[in-house]
């Protein structure tokens, strides 16, 4: 390509029509945490330091591990260091969501919760989300439905992936089962996951993934009773209890319980599970009124049911908060403006901000072969990229220009813009540093090249541990003849 600055939209359609038949939102291989996924339970042993140490240490595991003396036979234990610890990814579908949470890929095993008020896409970015893992990583996916609302097709096939074909293949592998009291969801999620691995025999190194769509929709065993057949177990003298009567406080309850076992389940069977949840009301009681705008108080509230259980046990927590409508050219409403915040991230920046437009009304956008998604992304990336003045991208009246290397084009649409930062290695691996996205580069592979250069990397971390080298008998005789 000629270096030569155009500001025509000729030469930059060219390079996007090239870029399109070798997505590298899919295949490029730049990233250290695409192919750490792939490396995933390598079943190597990890090194041990100090044979003495290790070999009581090992001795000690095994007969633990045996179960001697134990009513209760433990899961066995691997020891090593936290520098030789990998975390497996499920890769993010696009940039602007690997920002938001300020990584290539989401960690799992493990759990995450979205929280959001009515047609905020919650469920969009489960499904899509799901799509990647199946992509990537050749997921089993399980929706488990907990309201008796039916999943919207067109949606999910628009959030699985552009491609209608691929988009369809996806969507026929996706499970579907519904559930609508805490305990049957207990049930159907142990079920699933154990008739996966015991039953259909599917390798650990292959996810799991579940949605639960939405949890505070379960109702709990006391409001279930008399009202719903599943938990048709009453105990003696047990009566229905009128709607509203009982406790607030049975999801927070069961929520904190099932919180400590889950853990342990997910990671022993490579599960990682995204709660949908529905948002509460914020009631202020201190008396000072709040002058900021509905949906900045929304995107700040990240309450629910069930409490804080599962923003203590979930990797990320992310509340989103309608903004207004998405308008077309003609400034008609197609969908919704939504924003997005990270209340809480265990493996990257807490609070970043993302807008993006959930749409409902796709004419004259969906091509051949091509499906118009249900999530745009472009426009509030782009807006904040300009702002911070990555790469040499400027907007005026949401026309943007780019000044990057060879990339020198004016006249684009934050669409075109969009493309060029996913499907342009160099200018995407720059925008992720500036922006600091982790798993571009990794920090510890750096240090293992620079790890000669460490001046006593590879002492011995238990010396006191070792055992003392046997004296030479020529050094014995020479302190013999000083002493002498």
């Amino acid at each position: 390509m000629a270096k030569k600055k155009s500001s025509g939209a000729a030469s930059a359609a060219a390079l996007l029509a090239d870029m399109e038949q070798t997505s590298t939102a899919q295949q490029h291989g730049t990233t250290v945490m695409a192919a750490a996924a792939a490396q995933a339970d390598t079943g190597k042993d990890i090194p041990v330091i100090s044979t003495n140490r290790a070999t009581a240490m090992r001795k000690a595991m095994e007969y633990l591990n045996d179960g001697a003396g134990q009513s209760v036979r433990h899961r066995k234990s691997i020891f090593g260091t936290l520098g030789e610890q990998r975390k497996q990814h499920i890769p993010l579908p696009n940039i602007a969501l690997q920002y938001l949470m300020g990584m290539y890929g989401i960690v799992y095993p493990g759990m995450m919760e979205l929280i959001g008020d009515a047609d905020t896409g919650k469920s969009t970015i489960a499904i899509e989300l799901a799509g990647s893992a199946m992509l990537h990583l050749k997921a089993e996916v399980l929706l488990i439905n907990c309201e008796n609302k039916e999943v919207s097709q067109d949606r999910a096939l628009r959030a699985l992936h552009r491609n209608p074909e691929v988009a369809q293949k996806l969507i026929n592998r996706v499970g579907i089962v519904k559930a609508f009291t805490l305990p049957q969801f207990e049930d159907v999620l142990r079920d699933w996951v154990l008739t996966m691995r015991e039953v259909q025999k599917l390798p650990l190194s292959i996810p799991l993934f579940v949605i639960v769509d939405p949890w505070s929709a379960l109702m709990t065993k006391e409001e279930a009773i008399g009202e719903f057949q599943y938990l048709a177990r009453k105990e003696p003298g047990e009566k229905m209890r009128p709607t509203g009567e009982g406790t607030n406080l049975g999801h927070s309850q069961w929520a904190h319980k099932k919180g400590r076992k889950l853990p342990a389940f997910l990671d022993i069977n490579n599960v990682f599970v995204v709660l949908v949840n529905h948002q509460t009301v914020d009631i202020d009681m201190s008396g000072n009124a709040s002058y900021a705008p509905k949906y900045v108080k929304d995107a700040n509230n990240a309450n629910a049911i069930g409490g804080k259980a599962w923003k203590q046990r979930a990797l990320l927590t992310i509340v989103l908060a309608v903004r207004g409508h998405a308008l077309d050219a003609d400034k008609k409403p197609i969908g919704k403006r939504i924003i997005a915040k990270v209340h809480k991230n265990s493996y990257g920046p807490s609070y970043r901000t993302i807008m993006y437009d959930h749409l409902v009304v796709h004419d004259e956008r969906d091509k051949d072969n091509y499906l118009d998604p249900a999530l745009h992304f472009e426009s509030g990336f782009c807006q904040m990229l300009a702002e911070k003045k990555v790469a040499g991208i400027r907007v005026n009246n949401d026309v943007y220009s780019i000044d990057f290397e060879d990339l020198k084009f004016g006249a684009l649409s934050a669409a075109d813009l969009f493309r060029f930062v996913q499907e342009h290695p160099p200018l995407r691996a720059h925008v992720a540093k500036v922006l600091n996205i982790a798993g571009y580069e990794d920090i510890l592979k750096q240090l293992d090249r620079n790890a000669a250069a460490i001046a006593n990397i590879d002492a011995p971390r238990f010396p006191e541990a070792e055992t003392p080298k046997p004296k030479s008998k020529k050094a014995s005789s020479k302190k013999a003849k000083a002493k002498k």
